[in-house]
């Protein structure tokens, strides 16, 4: 399974774009901002590239998932993208702007206008509950799934 990420609109305060699995639009997307070749610690969002996602299924924030009660019920571990160079455990998930990430991916039903230099995503946690439903079974049986981060905007 391939997820393509497109980000079209950078601004100071975050970066928008599309998710895409396997060509069929499926979300909007919500990160931090782009800092050039600066990492700033929990501000600056992962650099575009191919990364292998796999389930992670412990600490705190799949302990916290595992126990809501509308994610719950769907959820089988953290969608954890693997060696982004220069930072760890970048994961795609809930959240509505670039406040609630940390190098994260949040994913959204809605964006915030294109025109607007406010960066963020609605209805996040229906928009996340589409995405595992469907990445989840690949994943459970073995199948590699892969995410394509490029920039265009």
């Amino acid at each position: 399974m391939l997820i393509e990420l497109t980000r079209y609109n950078t601004t100071p305060n975050g970066t928008q774009g599309t998710l895409h699995i396997d060509g069929v639009f499926t979300c909007y997307t919500c990160e931090d901002p782009y800092h050039g070749h600066e990492k700033i610690h929990g501000e600056t969002r992962i650099p575009s590239g191919r990364y292998q996602i796999l389930l992670r299924r412990s600490g705190g924030m799949n302990d916290r998932y595992s126990k809501s009660q509308r994610i719950g019920p769907h959820h089988k571990g953290m969608l954890h993208l693997q060696n982004v160079q220069d930072f760890e455990w970048v994961y795609i998930h809930v959240g509505n702007d670039e406040s609630e990430s940390l190098g994260c991916i949040l994913v959204g039903d809605t964006p915030a206008s294109a025109d607007s230099d406010d960066i963020r995503v609605n209805s996040s946690v229906s928009s996340y509950l589409r995405l595992i439903d469907v990445v989840n079974t690949p994943l459970l049986t073995g199948r590699p799934v892969w995410i394509q981060v490029r920039d265009v905007g």
